[in-house]
């Protein structure tokens, strides 16, 4: 067991000095506002007719035979209709999905965003009262062309069925700026967390994980997004160069669950970099184990670290998650890194806070995201 859970760091790698040049130093870009647009992907007459339904509707990306960027990103919506909404591109039209009259919305599960047999990527999630995010120049999310990524679908988690007289969903919306000019570089997610359990009255309990940077190029993170449901109060992130915790983020996942700038900016995570994560979790009020899962009941421990790369080939999603009751910074990494931790990572300490939540949104906080 050991040998598997220390396979992604003893690896032998040669040094590679950084090549990619920050976009906030590339004096060879001149954005092009000319070939800048928007683009509205909004839903008509949406009516969920279940708890929790999921429904989705999507548009056609402008001129897809040539590689097209989206370079800001703005959710409209209504908190007390959509509990969380988020932005995938897909290989293959979903219009096939769509059976009913009056609406340009489906019933969609997680499975069926794009339909069968089609390539997908998430691109962005909106939840509570977050704000959107803007690029820096230089930098958008990659779509249309090469890319194969034709189609732009929302997908928006429900909060409740509608009364009879309530009207039907046509407020949840996402405003893309968009751009048919060829960007030096093209946006990434990687995601780090942990599955297990968690044992009751447990006042500061730790789900950490940890993986080596292998990807064929090299990133620099600009975003990150935590996760959690009810009883993970810190979630911290850190890459690891050279012996040294540079921290990429710190929040607690009780306030609104945006994409916050990293931390530490212009970071360079290349191939002999780590990237770690915590949650620190306080069972106390639980008299049994909480697994990690799905439902309100279950826990989770995730990050989506918003990353852009000069990489010209398309990306994948990254996956880093490890078993949080095997895998300890203390026991699996302490082998391979000399240095400890930073002594904040389970605590809040000289985080600057969003503005507090109002009391209807921390019920709503409750729900699955």
């Amino acid at each position: 067991m050991m040998k598997c859970l220390l396979g992604f760091l003893l690896v032998s790698l040669a040094t590679f000095a950084n090549s990619i040049e920050l976009a906030s130093s590339n004096v060879n870009f001149k954005r092009d506002d000319s070939k800048s647009y928007t683009e509205i992907i909004q839903f008509q007459n949406s009516r969920p007719t279940k708890k929790n339904e999921n429904r989705c509707t999507f548009i056609k990306v402008k001129n897809n035979r040539e590689r097209q960027y989206i370079t800001e990103i703005q959710p409209v919506a209504d908190k007390r209709i959509a509990h969380h909404m988020t932005l995938f591109a897909c290989s293959t039209s979903p219009k096939r999905l769509i059976k009913e009259e009056n609406t340009n919305s489906w019933d969609c599960g997680s499975t069926s965003v794009c339909g069968p047999a089609s390539d997908f990527r998430r691109l962005y999630t909106w939840a509570l009262n977050a704000k959107g995010i803007r690029f820096p120049d230089g930098v958008g999310i990659r779509v249309g062309g090469d890319s194969d990524l034709d189609f732009l679908v929302i997908q928006v988690h429900y909060n409740k069925i509608p009364n009879e007289d309530e009207p039907s969903d046509s407020s949840s919306l996402y405003n893309l700026t968009m751009t048919s000019q060829e960007l030096p570089y093209q946006v990434g997610v990687y995601n780090i967390g942990n599955n297990g359990f968690i044992p009751p009255k447990q006042e500061s309990f730790k789900f950490e994980s940890a993986c080596l940077f292998e990807a064929p190029y090299e990133i620099v993170p600009i975003f990150y997004r935590t996760h959690a449901h009810n009883i993970i109060n810190v979630m911290s992130i850190y890459t690891i160069k050279n012996e040294s915790w540079i921290e990429l983020g710190r929040m607690s996942p009780h306030q609104p669950q945006a994409f916050y700038p990293v931390t530490s900016k212009d970071i360079v995570v290349g191939h002999n970099d780590l990237i770690a994560a915590r949650c620190t979790i306080n069972s106390m009020d639980r008299d049994e184990i909480t697994y990690t899962g799905n439902r309100h009941e279950d826990e989770m421990c995730a990050f989506y670290l918003m990353f852009y790369t000069d990489y010209k080939n398309d990306l994948s999603d990254y996956y880093c998650y490890k078993d949080g009751n095997r895998f300890k910074w203390s026991k699996q990494l302490k082998q391979v890194v000399e240095t400890n931790p930073p002594e904040n990572a389970s605590s809040l300490d000289g985080v600057v806070l969003p503005e507090p939540e109002n009391e209807h949104m921390k019920s709503m906080h409750h729900h699955h995201n």
